[in-house]
C-alpha cells in the first residue's frame, strides 16, 4: 500500500497567530487582531500511500496520495491555527482519522509515546 517513503525529511510546518482582537462567541475564533505567519522546521518520516494491489482497503481513512506523517512526538502542533506541512516542496493539510486507526499507529515505551503519527492530503 505504501508507494515510498522519504526517510528523515525535512517538513515545514506553517500557521498562523492571531494576537489581540475579540472573541467570536459563535465561531469561536478570534477577529479584529493582528495575524502572523509562523514556521518550524523538523524531521520526520514521510510515507506517501501508493495503489493498493491487493484491492482491499483496512482503514477507509486512507487514500491513495495521502502522506503517513510519523514525527517525534514532543513535536508541538496542538491549537496551531491553519496548520499545513510542506514537503518536498508540496503542501499538506491533516486529515481525521478513527480511533482504531490511531490505536493501531500508537507506539509506546513505558507509557511514553515514541512518535506523533498523522495522516496528511494534499491542500487543494
Amino acid at each position: 500500500m505504501l508507494s515510498r517513503m522519504a526517510n528523515d525529511t525535512a517538513i515545514t510546518l506553517n500557521w498562523t497567530v492571531v494576537t489581540g482582537g475579540t472573541l467570536d462567541p459563535t465561531t469561536g475564533s478570534m477577529v479584529n487582531g493582528t495575524t502572523a505567519a509562523r514556521s518550524l522546521v523538523v524531521n520526520g518520516f514521510a510515507h506517501f500511500v501508493g495503489i493498493n494491489t491487493s484491492n482491499v482497503r483496512v482503514f477507509e481513512n486512507v487514500e491513495q496520495g495521502d502522506c503517513i506523517l510519523d514525527l517525534p512526538a514532543a513535536t508541538p502542533l496542538d491549537g496551531l491555527t491553519g496548520l499545513t506541512f510542506t514537503i518536498n516542496g508540496r503542501v499538506y493539510i491533516q486529515k481525521n482519522i478513527g480511533e482504531k486507526l490511531a490505536q493501531a499507529w500508537d507506539a509506546n515505551v513505558q507509557g511514553a509515546p515514541l512518535t506523533r503519527t498523522l495522516l496528511l492530503r494534499l491542500q487543494t
